[in-house]
Order: structure tokens, then sequence, then C-alpha cells
């Protein structure tokens, strides 16, 4: 059998958007990465190394939105504005938007717990309170609520911690590379690899493979076109807010070596294997 390796660069500036701006759904058309000869036996790929911008936020349009109602206040719908937040500027920028909206309540974030409580203003009137959010929003999981809403008196505090880690995790999926792996989320999947995240917004996430268990056998016998598809870990597609990215991939070929090829293979193997004979003196 014969290896052979052929390397794939990718920047996300030359490829086509299949999710505009955001750059975590691309598609990049070659000719002839793969081709169905005869001689391969098998094919896999890895991604060697990959280089993301830090410019997702931890607060974005799939996760912002959230609703309040109180017994003397109709329902009202809030967005948050996009961008990273700390617990102390986000509680600031939530009780700007009820304020604004005629709530005459508060929100409040404890240190010690990190979790967030509603408060309702003294002689509001207010005896229930309802914070929750829309089905397509999220925002209840970064709040710190077990469902999409909670209610409760004119004093609530939410059962879990302010969650603002943001994106731990990026995945990297392809459909047409033909991978097969597995996802407690969704069972079998199309993973191409993950990468961790602990890096600070506006940073650089650069990542090598030190492993050859990260191949992935590529179960297609011709590759024109590449698609890459970057993830969060709950599905969410990355926004990358129209900043590039660039990723190197290796397809590894096994050929098998044809009959001319093999009396070569081995006149090289032997001249390898010749010793100096053990009785020969090569002292000098």
């Amino acid at each position: 059998m014969e290896v052979e390796n052929r390397l794939i660069t990718l920047n996300s500036a030359d490829g086509i958007r299949r999710n505009s701006t955001a750059l975590s759904d691309m598609l990049f058309n070659f000719q002839n990465v793969l081709s169905d000869e005869d001689d391969i036996v098998s094919s896999s790929i890895c991604v060697m190394n990959a280089q993301f911008p830090v410019s997702f936020y931890t607060i974005n349009s799939t996760n912002n939105i959230f609703s309040m109602s109180t017994n003397v206040n109709l329902s009202n719908t809030f967005t948050i504005p996009v961008g990273n937040y700390n617990a102390n500027n986000l509680i600031t920028t939530m009780n700007n938007l009820v304020t604004a909206g005629l709530f005459l309540l508060k929100f409040s974030f404890s240190s010690l717990t990190g979790k967030i409580t509603i408060t309702a203003n003294s002689g509001s009137g207010i005896s229930s309170i309802t914070f929750g959010s829309y089905t397509f929003s999220t925002f209840w999981k970064i709040a710190g609520l077990a469902t999409t809403s909670i209610t409760g008196s004119s004093l609530i505090t939410f059962p879990y911690p302010l969650n603002l880690l943001g994106v731990k995790k990026l995945i990297i999926k392809s459909q047409l590379l033909g991978v097969t792996s597995f996802d407690s989320g969704t069972n079998q999947s199309v993973i191409l690899t993950t990468i961790p995240n602990n890096n600070a917004p506006f940073t650089m996430l650069s990542y090598e493979t030190r492993s050859n268990l990260n191949k992935a056998l590529v179960r297609v016998r011709k590759i024109d076109s590449i698609d890459i598809i970057i993830e969060d870990e709950d599905g969410i597609k990355v926004d990358f807010n129209n900043t590039n990215w660039s990723m190197t991939l290796v397809l590894e070929n096994i050929r098998r070596m044809t009959p001319t090829e093999i009396p070569k293979l081995m006149t090289i193997l032997e001249r390898q294997n010749e010793l100096v004979p053990v009785n020969e003196d090569v002292s000098g």
C-alpha cells in the first residue's frame, strides 16, 4: 500500500457564503480533490490546523429576547443589544429596558450565588411577576432558568446562576465529505473535529491537531466541493460577524500498489535493510 497526502487550505474569504456575514456555513468549490480511482483503497481526512477570530458575542441574535408581565402590566417583549456582557452591565441593560417599558421593578445580581433576582418597586401594586422568553430564544438558559419562564410574587430569585460563558466549543461539520461521527444530542453526525474555546473576546483561537486519531474516514468516492459548518455546543451556527477564519485539511489516500511498483519498493527496502557484517572491523 502507498500513502498519499493532499493539503487543502481554506479561507472563508474565498468561499461561498451560505449564511451571509456570519461566515459559519461556507461552500468551497474545487476540481478533483478526490477522484473515483480504482487503486484508492480508502480515504480519510482531518483538520490539521485552524485559526478562528473570537469575534462572536455572548449575547447574540439567537438568545437576546425575553418577555415580562405583571398583574399591573400587559406582556411586553424586550431585546437585549448584542455584545459581550459581564453580570453588572447585563443587569444594568435589562433594568434600562424594563424601566423604559414602564415596568415598576428591578433586576439585581448576587455575587455570592451568581443568581438574578427580580423585585417589584415599593408601592407599585405588583403582586405577580412572570419572566419568560419565546421558544425561538434561549435567553432563559443564560438567565438561569430550568424552563422558558418563571412566575412568582413580587420577588423572584432565579433557580440557577447566570451563565455568561458564551461559546465554549466550536464544532466543525461537513456534509459533502461523507464523514461519520456521533453526537449525544443528534446521535449520528458529520463532525470533523471539535475545538475548545477559552480565549478572551476579540483574540484569535488557534487549533492544531496532535494525534492521528482525529482522522475521519471519507465515505464518498469523489469530492469537488467542500462545505464547512461551524456550530456551538448547542448546535447553533456561530456568528463570526464578518471576520474571516482559515483552516487546513489533510486528505489521506491509501492506494493499492501496481505490480510494476512492487519490485521498486522491494529494492528500496532491501537497501535500507543492508547491514554491516558483524565480524567486519569498522574501527578504522
